[in-house]
């Protein structure tokens, strides 16, 4: 997989906040993974649920 790699960082810098676009990478993964189940959603021919992405990330955690 290609995030294993993220399974090596301490807990600390996974959720350690940085100057960039997403304050963490763990927010990074997060809107990957959101980004990714909507364009699946898309190629496999099914409508885009309306207000999908909020649905999709809100109250899940990604973990490591």
């Amino acid at each position: 997989m290609k995030f294993k790699r993220l399974k090596e960082l301490s807990d600390d810098v996974y959720h350690q906040e940085i100057q960039s676009v997403f304050p963490s990478i763990l927010k990074v993964v997060s809107h990957m993974y959101i980004v990714d189940q909507l364009w699946f959603h898309i190629i496999s021919g099914k409508d885009m649920p309306i207000g999908s992405r909020k649905k999709q990330g809100k109250g899940k955690v990604l973990k490591k």
